[in-house]
């Protein structure tokens, strides 16, 4: 007769293995790691970057760029098994640019209540400009005239991108009324400080939409 036996899974290694999402972004980076190992009892991970943890199903958030190797370490009565995979960082940006500009919305009076041009809507146009109001970007060349709310948002495509290499410097894009013959109104401004959007939830963000003074503005970005 034929005797089969079957071994036990406690004296069998474990089979460690495991998958993950979230690779391949820019730092600061979270990556869900998920444990699909098989009969083991603890679990020992090593990022690659000096941090570690033994949670089964674990996050980790790695802050500069590079190839990690994973190591997953799976234990049981039995010993200990192992398993390493590559984890790619890009490197965080060092520079933003702004392609596009919308105005999505202004104020229609002024703050005596009154309409910005006699008779018919602003002729909006955009600048940017610094803390010390010095103008890095005049759009004035490019304005639209006579704007009503129902023309709103409006847009303009940069042909040549602003580039912004200084995170930690705010950056003002303003609203103004052109007029031909007295001093051109300034309807409001938004200030933008590229660093807010560094981390977070959604790092690195391709719109940012921000409201201020009652104007509401939407830039469109690229990170390098």
């Amino acid at each position: 007769k034929q005797i089969l036996i079957q071994q036990s899974t406690a004296s069998q290694l474990p089979v460690p293995n495991f998958t993950f999402s979230g690779g391949g972004c820019m730092a600061p980076c979270n990556i869900s790691f998920t444990n699909t190992s098989t009969n083991a009892i603890s679990y020992a991970w090593d990022f690659g970057d000096g941090s570690t943890s033994t949670s089964n199903n674990p996050n980790h958030t790695y802050t500069s760029g590079g190839a990690y190797s994973v190591i997953l370490r799976a234990t049981n009565a039995a010993g200990t098994s192992q398993i390493t995979k590559n984890v790619n960082i890009a490197n965080a940006p060092t520079r933003v640019r702004i392609t596009n500009i919308t105005i999505i919305n202004i104020p229609f009076v002024d703050p005596n209540g009154s309409s910005w041009d006699i008779g018919n809507g602003p002729d909006l146009f955009f600048k940017i400009t610094d803390m010390a109001n010095n103008v890095l970007l005049d759009g004035s060349g490019a304005r639209i005239d006579d704007v009503v709310s129902s023309m709103l948002p409006v847009s303009w495509s940069l042909i040549t991108p602003f580039e912004i290499t200084d995170f930690n410097s705010l950056r003002y894009v303003d609203a103004w009324d052109y007029d031909t013959f007295d001093p051109d109104d300034l309807i409001g401004y938004v200030s933008f400080l590229m660093n807010d959007y560094t981390s977070g939830s959604n790092p690195y963000p391709t719109t940012v939409t921000k409201t201020e003074n009652g104007v509401t503005i939407r830039l469109n970005l690229t990170w390098q």
